[in-house]
């Protein structure tokens, strides 16, 4: 289902329901719309994190198959009332009533996205705190990784 209203010729608000392809750790496609999930930055799919012990893993891959394992084939509701610049919906998207958004960050596999939203800072430090995810190593802030490992 895909259902747009356009509230006036600079705002809209458009409700995407589906089952979502995963394309990263935190961007979805439902209804050949693609999705950007609004105010998290999930580390990139061919990034590399380091254990305390220095070795390497991939916690991009692996961010994006933990969010592919909790979303589960469930039906996903997404309200956005933005596009980015690749045309992508910024949306919070929900199962059930929890945000998928708040989930990833506070389960340690992407960052409060502070540029654009304060909204998810909390569920960082949380994260944080208790060593999920990314957080129980190093690792690079996902816009400084794209900046230095441009496509």
């Amino acid at each position: 289902m895909f259902l747009l209203c356009f509230l006036n010729f600079s705002a809209f608000a458009q409700t995407i329901v589906g089952v979502p392809q995963i394309i990263d750790g935190d961007s979805l496609l439902i209804n050949r719309q693609e999705i950007r999930l609004q105010g998290v930055d999930a580390v990139e799919y061919h990034q590399d994190c380091q254990n305390v012990d220095n070795s390497s893993w991939n916690c991009g891959k692996i961010a994006r198959s933990e969010l592919e394992e909790h979303i589960a084939s469930k039906e996903v509701n997404c309200e956005s009332s933005q596009f980015d610049n690749y045309k992508r919906a910024l949306a919070v998207c929900k199962i059930n009533d929890e945000s998928l958004n708040d989930w990833l960050v506070r389960s340690g596999w992407a960052l409060a996205y502070r540029h654009y939203s304060k909204e998810y800072v909390s569920a960082e430090l949380e994260a944080k705190y208790h060593k999920r995810g990314i957080w129980k190593g190093r690792f690079q802030k996902p816009w400084i990784w794209r900046r230095e490992n441009p496509r």
